[in-house]
């Protein structure tokens, strides 16, 4: 074994740490210079612990295979991985039963591609040291597929269930060895399982859709294979979880407080903006996308604060100004709003969100000419849904109804069926509206008719009026009764007493043909 160690690791000697035990295998320098300063600074202090590592009083050799395992893990957080593998080395033979640094170790050579160190080292970590780790079942499971030796990937795969019954990386192993073997309800059934784990896991689609064809259920197939993507599975591994927080990196602090902030952290995403704060003090995005954490966790001083930083740092960042309208609106300060959401769009026209929310300002500020205008121009240029919503409702408000039913009439019905808040509006309208004249009780139906099983009362409030209107009289008598049993449901008593009387209507008010 050290044979093999010692091939892969010669190199020249004046190119490696001073250790301070003889016997060790040499750790190769490293070139820091592509790092940033902080990285740096963290690995020289780092590579301190270790030659500046003295046994004397009561430091141990046991305590110095502790440095170099902790050292192992620093190194590869950064995927420096020749130090990280030489740093395993000694602690190894400093403390052969230790299994993290084996198992670490064994990960760092899969990451290189080297497929039968790796999985020589996993067997080893989990035969000689621990098997009720969760990951390195796994890990196994997937090397021995890519050796194609199935009987070992799946016996892995299955213990890892033993271990984690939840285990979805599991489940999709086990369905990737029985796609090959062709047993293709069984890989239907871990696929599916392994999507409703993690359902965020478009790439197991493809697998799926596979089983599917395999089955003879082509239509089923082509639907999931044209819904594969790129997201995978990663079984919960808190010891490589673990490296991952040894980073000190602007970057990562970057990209990690962004992971936060998208999965809906934002505690843990302003921490971590904070941390690249105190790295780098005079980091733009970094006080912008701390302003933004603050926004969502309701602290609107402190994010107007920290966007007044990012804009003294770079006044040229694209989502300053729509992030700082969306905390003004939110803080109540809607001039503020309106100019911050006015520049927003000033800069990117084919932003639609900042488009309908300088319209809602400006609604708030008692300026509905220059809110229609702005409805009316996504509604043109970006064929916003929403923006015909919101220009419908203003509409509404200045009782323009026969300008609302034209510019019901301009929308197609793709339009419409795509946002249900804007076909049940149109579906009411259509139904109901006082001057008969313009309602079209047939083209309210067909915007409604998915809504049948809704558990909404109001749709079914509003079936109950498109049906009357259409002069069917049981129909609209049911759907009343609906909204009623759906009303009740919710404990409104007023609400109910509300829909008895409507019910009552219907019941003695002629149908109209």
């Amino acid at each position: 074994m050290w044979v093999l160690w010692l091939c892969i690791f010669q190199q020249d000697p004046s190119a490696h740490w001073d250790l301070p035990v003889e016997g060790l295998f040499p750790v190769p320098l490293v070139d820091l210079s592509h790092l940033e300063k902080p990285v740096q600074e963290q690995l020289d202090q780092v590579k301190l612990s270790i030659v500046d590592f003295k046994l004397e009083g009561d430091k141990t050799l046991n305590e110095l295979g502790q440095a170099f395992g902790t050292a192992g893990g620093y190194f590869q957080a950064y995927e420096l991985n020749a130090t990280a593998l030489a740093c395993y080395k000694n602690a190894i033979l400093l403390q052969p039963a230790r299994f993290e640094w084996v198992y670490l170790m064994a990960c760092v050579y899969r990451q290189e591609g080297l497929n039968e160190l790796a999985l020589h080292y996993f067997q080893e970590a989990g035969l000689l040291l621990r098997q009720d780790y969760p990951a390195l079942l796994v890990q196994m499971g997937q090397m021995f597929f890519l050796e194609n030796k199935l009987d070992l990937a799946k016996s892995a795969f299955e213990k890892a269930l033993t271990l984690n019954p939840q285990s979805a990386a599991s489940h999709a192993g086990l369905g990737e060895i029985a796609l090959q073997n062709e047993q293709w309800q069984s890989a239907l059934e871990h696929y599916q399982t392994a999507l409703s784990l993690v359902p965020q896991a478009n790439r197991l689609n493809y697998g799926l859709g596979l089983a599917y064809r395999g089955l003879g259920q082509m239509d089923e197939a082509k639907k999931y294979l044209a819904l594969a993507g790129k997201v995978g599975i990663r079984e919960p591994d808190p010891l490589l979880d673990s490296i991952e927080t040894l980073k000190v990196s602007v970057s990562n602090y970057l990209a990690e407080g962004k992971k936060a902030f998208a999965a809906g952290r934002f505690q843990d995403a302003a921490a971590q903006f904070s941390a690249l704060l105190q790295l780098d003090g005079a980091n733009a995005e970094g006080w912008l996308n701390l302003g933004a954490a603050f926004s969502e966790m309701g602290n609107y001083e402190s994010a107007l604060q920290a966007f007044s930083r990012a804009e003294s740092l770079n006044p040229d960042l694209q989502t300053l100004p729509y992030n700082r309208g969306l905390t003004a609106l939110r803080r109540g300060d809607v001039v503020l709003a309106e100019s911050q959401f006015a520049i927003a769009w000033g800069r990117n026209p084919k932003d639609e969100l900042a488009g309908l929310y300088l319209a809602q300002s400006k609604i708030q500020l008692q300026k509905p000419t220059e809110a229609e205008a702005i409805y009316r121009q996504l509604l043109t240029d970006l064929k916003s849904a929403s923006a015909a919503l919101g220009l419908i409702n203003l509409l509404l408000d200045q009782n323009r109804l026969p300008e609302v039913a034209r510019c019901i009439q301009s929308l197609p019905n793709e339009l419409i069926l795509g946002y249900f808040p804007l076909a049940h509006t149109c579906g009411r309208f259509l139904a109901a509206v006082p001057d008969r004249t313009l309602r079209d009780g047939s083209r309210a139906l067909l915007l409604l008719v998915d809504q049948a099983d809704s558990e909404n009362y109001e749709v079914h409030q509003t079936l109950a009026m498109v049906q009357a209107e259409l002069g069917n009289c049981e129909q609209a008598l049911m759907e009343q009764e609906r909204a009623i049993e759906l009303a009740q449901k919710a404990g409104s008593a007023d609400l109910v007493d509300q829909l008895k009387r409507g019910l009552a209507h219907f019941a003695q008010s002629p149908c109209r043909p």
